[in-house]
């Protein structure tokens, strides 16, 4: 297991699916403790409110199921502070649907999302 951390002041933290729900608060959670923070999600708008009164956040906006625009991002994150210490994928999409009203669309972007992003996403941090 990871040792916790106690003191996040300057530790350099990538959050993918922060501009909404529980990610959006883990962002603000980590700025209110002096983390460097890189907010990444679709919605650039949310990102940069979350960042507004934050000199060490930065935003990254990037589709978790694109795997060209999370390279990118990943690629500005490591120009800017050269590493993470932390990186958290908290991208979700979760749409209730019963099975004689399975919509396979739906089912296919809510497994793309929650398992294909975070499988990207490992990809590009883990190396």
């Amino acid at each position: 297991m990871n040792p916790p951390i106690d003191d996040w002041s300057g530790k350099r933290v990538w959050l993918l699916g922060a501009s909404s729900g529980i990610g959006a608060a883990l962002g603000r959670a980590l700025l209110a403790r002096n983390a460097r923070v890189a907010l990444s999600a679709r919605h650039a708008g949310r990102l940069q409110e979350i960042a507004a009164s934050a000199r060490q956040a930065l935003v990254l906006p990037c589709d978790a199921t694109d795997d060209a625009s999370m390279r990118t991002a990943w690629e500005r994150l490591l120009a800017a502070w050269e590493g993470v210490d932390v990186a958290l994928y908290v991208a979700g999409d979760y749409l209730p649907m019963r099975a004689w009203e399975l919509d396979v669309d739906k089912a296919q972007r809510m497994i793309a999302v929650n398992f294909g992003g975070a499988v990207s996403f490992a990809a590009c941090v883990v190396p």
